[in-house]
């Protein structure tokens, strides 16, 4: 298992491997599926160059909050540690 947000920052690019990991492994629902396929559909929508800034401006902080931090500390409850592959 795949665990991201340790730190304060994360890549754009590492935030779509976690989604591909989470929608493998089936540790979220389908509102946070559905939020995470919206985002990255967004983000793509700017040029590859602006990608990363959009990003960290738009969406890095308010997605570590209230997606991934809530989800790997689920995954943590259940499996009784975090796992990392």
């Amino acid at each position: 298992m795949w665990v991201l947000g340790k730190e304060k920052e994360v890549k754009f690019k590492e935030f779509v491997k976690w989604c591909n990991k989470r929608a493998c492994d089936g540790c979220w629902g389908m509102i946070e599926s559905m939020a995470c396929i919206d985002l990255i559909g967004t983000v793509r929508k700017q040029p590859f160059w602006r990608r990363e800034k959009f990003w960290k401006q738009e969406y890095e902080q308010r997605v570590l909050d209230e997606i991934v931090n809530p989800i790997n500390k689920k995954i943590a409850e259940v499996y009784g540690k975090q796992c990392k592959s």
